[in-house]
């Protein structure tokens, strides 16, 4: 037993023994003293404590190689300066991996601190002075690394690097919370890089030379957050070198002011948002490549444009949404194919707000207001522009020809108060649903041949609505309205003109041809009677009527019935709609509905639908009463009867009758001319079951006529179940009813 206890308590104290041999050892370095010597004979892991003079500064000259892991501090004011201005002062070498470098005021070298092949090294709270070519240098492959919260100033604006990653794979290092100036460029990526974190640093450039923040070919998934850049060329650059271009890029909240550029990127597949770039002098963005994502920066008061989207290929699939694009020259310019353009808000840019000179490019949801151009300038094919507001703009929408065919799509905008509205010379195009309106030129000019404007609202432009000068339009359900000129056409080949509304137009329609007239037939005019205002050769005959029916012209007191304004005929009686493909007069046409005191109208106001708009009357008092419906300055009425509610009034034999003759033909008489149900069901029967009979009508009176006499001395009961009998009008029925009587002995 003895035996054991000793055996054991050796074993612990030998175990004691190694614990505190690999425990790390703290080394100081005073004044007079050598920072390499300490180095040199401290084991891996020990931490070295460099001590300034008693609270006073001191300077160490020394070029220090690090061979082994080991954690080197400065306590207090402590500067170290290169032995030689061409080397560095600390020198971190493979086998020093893991090391770390805190603390130190270093100076008068061209490459302060270098890590050499060293992974997991950790560089903070240095200030780093005058630093002629590189303050904190990394040469080949390098992992896990950290930089953080460094000082680091150069010598000369157009020379070197503050942080620089050159010659290797590096992957997995964060630079963090440094502050860089006076360089080339301040942090440098110069390989192959990936899933390296750059945050929350402050790049300070002088001259508009070099990069903030630098990252060149083959790198990918990069973390760029929340740094600040000034007075560079670019103040974060993303380079594409050969075929290798970087991708899976986060680019998020960083500040880029004063800058030449503040982004210039060659990526794909990259997510740049939340940045706020402003007063460069070139370009806010200047990005080439595809499948990035451009959301939610705020991009103001930069010189040539905003943004700058170069096309990068046939299909680009690029996303610009929710930016804030304001007091630019020109808000964004983009040649990229295949490009979504949503949500933002560009204004007051001192050229146009968004120019596209790609093909099918989406425009949608965009805010462009007060902009010294067009809100929107397209130069492309199957291009896509819908549901844009564009106001106080020079002209709102500016297409220019691409092809021969453009074909593209404007639907859903709102341009009010423009200049123009939309100056159009792209050929075989579509526009439908605009609102157009308040512009203090011309609503719509055409000059491309072969487009298709539909359902368009073009309303109180100060010259015209509609201008077309090409060939071969169609212009078909558009309402016009309140503008000097409705619609004005340069020859009798530009447009056919159908089933659009024209109302209040000093001048309807205008044409200065006389070769030919203009085919403008069934048209909506204002009113019923002969168009007047047109002046020019146009073929205007026949012109759409109203017309104003009801479901039912004669109901009942408590009953309804539907009354219909119709926009579909013309005043030869041809129902219209067949003869243009199943189209209609323009939607929202208001109606007035008007009535006496005999019933009520709901709505009182409604909009015309596929050339229809309808109310509900219903009945409170007999009598004759008219409704009218009003269209601009065209009223039209339609009477309906009304009748008291279907009640029978008397029968015969009367109620509980007795006596009443074998040969009896029974009558009940009602309150209105009435007719049988669709769905008639009467009975006549007695103990024995049912009776046979005929029933017919005449004015207000059914008749039950027994085929055969009537038993003696037996009850008979008749029952008119609901809606067996009906009011003539068809829009009342009657109530279950029955009684009974008795025949004769």
């Amino acid at each position: 037993m003895i035996k054991k206890i000793i055996i054991c308590t050796l074993f612990l104290v030998f175990c004691f023994t190694f614990i505190q041999s690999t425990e790390a050892a703290n080394v100081t370095v005073l004044p007079g003293q050598s920072i390499q010597t300490a180095v040199n004979n401290a084991a891996s892991g020990d931490n070295i404590n460099v001590y300034d003079d008693n609270n006073n500064p001191y300077t160490y000259k020394e070029s220090i190689a690090v061979n082994k892991k080991v954690n080197i501090k400065a306590h207090g004011n402590v500067n170290v300066e290169a032995i030689n201005p061409n080397s560095a002062v600390f020198t971190v070498n493979p086998k020093g991996a893991g090391t770390s470098i805190q603390n130190f005021t270093l100076s008068k070298s061209s490459y302060c601190i270098v890590i050499n092949n060293a992974n997991n090294c950790i560089i903070s709270g240095n200030k780093i002075n005058e630093a002629s070519l590189v303050g904190i240098q990394f040469y080949g492959p390098m992992n896990n690394s950290k930089v953080i919260g460094n000082i680091i100033t150069g010598v000369n604006p157009a020379v070197g690097n503050g942080i620089s990653f050159e010659y290797g794979f590096c992957t997995f290092n964060t630079i963090s919370g440094n502050v860089i100036h006076n360089f080339l460029n301040g942090i440098l990526f110069n390989y192959n890089s990936e899933n390296n974190l750059v945050s929350n640093n402050k790049v300070l450039s002088t001259g508009l030379t070099g990069v903030g923040i630098y990252s060149t070919a083959d790198s990918r998934l990069m973390t760029i957050i929340g740094n600040t850049v000034t007075g560079a060329e670019d103040g974060i650059a993303i380079q594409q070198f050969h075929m290798d271009i970087p991708s899976g890029y986060i680019i998020n909240g960083n500040t880029l002011t004063g800058n030449k550029n503040g982004f210039w990127l060659r990526i794909s597949n990259s997510t740049i948002s939340n940045n706020i770039v402003a007063q460069n002098i070139v370009s806010g963005f200047d990005i080439t490549g595809r499948y990035n994502k451009i959301i939610n920066n705020i991009i103001s008061y930069n010189g040539n444009s905003g943004i700058t989207l170069a096309g990068f290929s046939s299909k680009d699939f690029n996303v610009v949404s929710n930016n804030v694009i304001n007091y630019n020259v020109a808000g964004v310019s983009s040649a990229s194919n295949y490009t979504t353009f949503s949500n933002n808000i560009m204004s007051f840019n001192t050229f146009h707000a968004l120019i596209s000179v790609g093909n099918h490019v989406t425009i949608s949801r965009n805010t462009m207001k007060n902009n010294v151009g067009s809100g929107i300038f397209v130069i492309g094919t199957y291009c896509t522009i819908v549901h844009n507001i564009l106001q106080y703009n020079i002209i709102g929408m500016t297409l220019q020809k691409s092809t021969n065919a453009d074909h593209n799509v404007i639907s859903f905008n709102e341009l009010t108060s423009n200049g123009n509205g939309i100056n159009s010379a792209s050929p075989y195009s579509t526009f439908n649903n605009n609102l157009i309106k308040y512009n203090t030129e011309t609503g719509l000019i055409i000059t491309g041949s072969g487009c298709y404007i539909t359902k368009n609202a073009m309303l109180s432009n100060h010259v015209a609505g509609l201008t077309i000068t090409s060939t071969g339009n169609t212009v078909i359900s558009n309402s016009f309205a309140n503008n000097l000129f409705g619609a004005s056409f340069s020859s009798y080949k530009a447009a056919k003109f159908n089933l659009n509304s024209l109302i209040g137009n000093y001048y309807q329609v205008y044409s200065p041809d006389t070769s030919g007239a203009i085919n403008a037939l069934n048209n909506w005019w204002g009113s019923s009677g002969v168009p007047k205002r047109i002046y020019g050769l146009f073929n205007f005959n026949p012109w759409i009527v109203l017309r104003l029916n009801s479901n039912y012209n004669k109901i009942i007191v408590g009953s309804t019935s539907k009354i219909v304004l119709n926009l579909r005929y013309n005043n030869k009686g041809v129902y219209t709609s067949p003869l243009y493909g199943g189209k209609y007069i323009i939607d929202g046409i208001i109606v007035g509905f008007s009535s006496d005191s005999l019933g009520i109208l709901n709505p009182v106001v409604s909009t015309t639908k596929n050339g229809l708009s309808s109310t509900t009357f219903t009945a409170r008092h007999t009598g004759t009463s008219t409704i009218r419906a009003t269209v601009n300055s065209q009223s039209i009425s339609t009477s309906i009867k009304i009748y008291p509610k279907l009640a029978v009034t008397s029968t015969s034999p009367v109620k509980n009758a007795f006596r009443v003759p074998l040969n009896t033909v029974i009558k009940i008489t009602y309150n209105v001319p009435i007719k049988l149900g669709s769905k008639s069901l009467i009975s006549l029967t007695n103990k024995w079951g049912n009776k046979l009979f005929d029933v017919y009508i005449s004015g207000s009176t059914l008749y039950i006529k027994p085929r055969t006499i009537l038993a003696r001395a037996t009850q008979y009961t008749v029952i008119l179940h609901t809606n067996s009998v009906r009011a003539l009008s068809g829009s009342s029925g009657s109530s279950l009813f029955g009684y009974a009587f008795t025949t004769t002995k």
